[in-house]
């Protein structure tokens, strides 16, 4: 399994943020359309992923909801028949929602940067500094927090849960 560190943040002006974003990355800016569906499982998160342009993904990750940056242990899958796969996991597991956003995704260094316009929740910002075999939990926490920064995004309000959590606490499933 795969470990990164992850913080998202509330975004009140998403035009700036795009501006800070475009300053930051080192890449162009790629654009995502992207649904997860949510599976019922007895730990963790399960999320089948469609995103444009691209294979469909099975997504398996655990990690504490809390608004610091925190650690998120992944396994990721690719799979070419999505809806066979969807149909047989929401038989056998159960759909617990599905998340649509646009996604703008950037990289710095080792960290993903997502502006993110969720459907029925408006825009957030989400680093993930993906973390190789030995390297430091500590030092990837500075660098979420450094990148933060970088986006000027380092006192916007955190958020320590998934999308889907905030669906459901709006009543928006």
């Amino acid at each position: 399994m795969a470990i990164n560190v992850e913080v998202k943040v509330r975004v009140t002006d998403p035009e700036r943020a795009m501006v800070r974003l475009k300053k930051v990355t080192e890449q162009p800016i790629e654009h995502i359309e992207q649904e997860d569906v949510f599976f019922r499982v007895r730990r963790g998160r399960l999320k089948l992923r469609r995103s444009s342009g691209k294979l469909a993904e099975l997504i398996y990750y655990e990690r504490e909801n809390r608004g610091t940056p925190r650690p998120s242990v992944y396994s990721v899958i690719s799979i070419p028949d999505a809806e066979l796969w969807e149909m047989v996991l929401a038989r056998e597991l159960g759909e617990l929602g599905r998340v649509r956003k646009i996604r703008f995704v950037g990289k710095r260094g080792r960290t993903r940067l997502h502006l993110d316009h969720v459907e029925g929740l408006g825009w957030f910002f989400e680093l993930e500094v993906v973390l190789q075999k030995d390297d430091d939990l500590t030092e990837a926490v500075q660098e979420a927090e450094t990148n933060l920064k970088a986006m000027a995004l380092d006192k916007a309000p955190r958020v320590g849960v998934a999308y889907l959590d905030l669906l459901q606490q709006r009543g928006g499933l």
